[in-house]
């Protein structure tokens, strides 16, 4: 499902990496469904990597910015240029079909990009953010009233997309399980007006997530719920959604 996959973008990007450690430098990507956007381009070609949405956000109070573009090239050539361009001070994790790439600047700040190479897309897509120095996590201040919060949450991450007016959060527990989890915040949400739509979280054994819709407003919440060391690591995403 292309929604649980932003979630899974937005995490890496805002709250963490993937593994295996490489080398090298960085762009990135991914089309935006729904109304509201940002600025986008319209034809893309050429081996450089091409501007596709630029969008504000906020994240844990500070307001940045999320770009996307498509390069016109293979997860294996960009992980052989990055291989190449060893003398950067970078920090490169790859997993399957993606990279993430981090690089700090001499300002302090982080550039953090993630290429994704998907099946049947021709492009490669990339996201980058500049993660501004003095970065933090969010405080239970900035927390949104939209997502649940569980008491004893840890390296909380909330975003929140002013043109689409759609919010993001994420955060760690520590000594959790999946099943323990996924049943927790689905019955909270349910509290919160929202039904179940996937029916995924009611095997909370096999379960990793659960789509949730409200009709006033028409809305959508995605749920992702993983196993992360020695916790679980929980992602949210909730968005109006215009009716046709």
């Amino acid at each position: 499902m292309r929604s649980c996959l932003f979630l899974l973008i937005l995490t890496l990007i805002c709250c963490g990496s993937l593994s295996v450690p490489l080398y090298g430098e960085v762009y990135s990507l991914w089309p935006f469904s729904g109304s509201g956007s940002g600025s986008s381009a319209e034809t893309l070609s050429g081996a450089e990597p091409r501007n596709f949405w630029k969008e504000k956000i906020r994240v844990n109070g500070t307001d940045m910015e999320l770009e996307i573009f498509l390069l016109e090239r293979t997860l294996k050539d960009v992980a052989g240029s990055l291989r190449k361009d060893s003398g950067r001070k970078q920090n490169v994790y790859a997993a399957g079909n993606s990279l993430l790439v981090e690089e700090a600047e001499k300002n302090g700040s982080v550039k953090r990009t993630f290429y994704l190479e998907l099946p049947g897309v021709h492009s490669l897509l990339q996201f980058q953010m500049i993660l501004p120095p003095g970065r933090r996590t969010a405080t239970r201040n900035d927390w949104t009233k939209e997502l649940p919060l569980i008491a004893d949450a840890e390296d909380m991450t909330c975003m929140e997309f002013p043109v689409r007016r759609a919010v993001f959060g994420a955060f760690l527990l520590k000594n959790a399980t999946v099943p323990q989890v996924l049943s927790d915040l689905t019955v909270r949400i349910r509290a919160m007006g929202w039904e179940q739509v996937s029916r995924e979280a009611d095997d909370v054994f096999t379960g990793s997530g659960e789509v949730f819709l409200k009709h006033d407003p028409y809305s959508i919440m995605i749920l992702g719920v993983t196993a992360h060391n020695d916790g679980v690591r929980v992602s949210m995403y909730s968005r109006p959604i215009e009716k046709k």
